[in-house]
């Protein structure tokens, strides 16, 4: 935690898990010279950040101790929060990746509209109904393992991540018809479609590359991809 500001610091620690005002102010060295809590001082910082939106507090009694209620100090689930703390504390992107409240927010406020991972949408596409399933829990593992994708994600829509795929797919030659949506009859007659699965991994491929570029890829996610292409060429 070097080089960070305080309030950094309780983000960057409260990214792990929840604590106290006294768990805080201990990890994180606000004590006097003779070790005791500098209640005051961090009490400072968190009530900026509370201001900001940047923390959640609760009283929450977490033994049978007698004495004040302490409170218990975490991140928001609010996409707009999260947002604000990665543009204001950029290096936090790592611990935002790996922290579950994080990944949730993002996923429920990006895929909202599409439903669990065993739920279907229905689309109309020239007359014929499509139907695809959106596998979230993949989608987190994409979101860990790409910065510029959790950044994209992050910052934009799956309105936006459509648009980004249809002129991806334009200057890449792809055909939307033929490429985005995979049909195939099902016993009873209905057809399916990967269409936005297909768009979210190939926004997915541009952010491994921007990652790549940058000298922070992730072996995971290119591994991915590496099987995509080898599933696609055997189809």
């Amino acid at each position: 935690m070097q080089g960070k500001t305080n309030q950094e610091r309780i983000l960057s620690s409260l990214l792990e898990f929840s604590k106290t005002t006294a768990e805080l102010a201990n990890e994180l060295n606000y004590v006097d010279s003779g070790g005791v809590p500098r209640y005051n001082i961090i009490h400072r910082d968190l009530s900026k950040l509370k201001e900001h939106g940047y923390i959640e507090s609760i009283k929450e009694k977490l033994d049978k101790r007698r004495g004040c209620i302490p409170t218990l100090y975490s991140l928001p689930s609010n996409i707009q929060s999260l947002k604000e703390i990665l543009e204001r504390y950029p290096n936090l992107i790592e611990k935002m990746q790996s922290n579950e409240l994080v990944l949730d927010t993002i996923v429920k406020e990006y895929f909202s509209s599409i439903g669990t991972s065993t739920e279907e949408e229905g689309v109309i596409i020239k007359n014929m109904l499509l139907r695809e399933k959106i596998d979230k829990e993949l989608c987190k593992k994409k979101l860990r393992w790409s910065k510029e994708f959790f950044r994209f994600c992050l910052n934009n829509t799956m309105n936006n991540l459509v648009k980004t795929a249809i002129k991806l797919a334009q200057i890449s030659n792809r055909d939307l018809e033929t490429g985005v949506f995979e049909l195939k009859f099902t016993p009873t007659s209905s057809v399916h479609s990967r269409a936005k699965n297909y768009m979210i991994d190939m926004v997915f491929e541009k952010c491994v590359a921007l990652d790549i570029m940058k000298g922070q890829q992730n072996d995971e996610a290119i591994a991915y991809l590496k099987r995509k292409k080898n599933a696609k060429s055997q189809d």
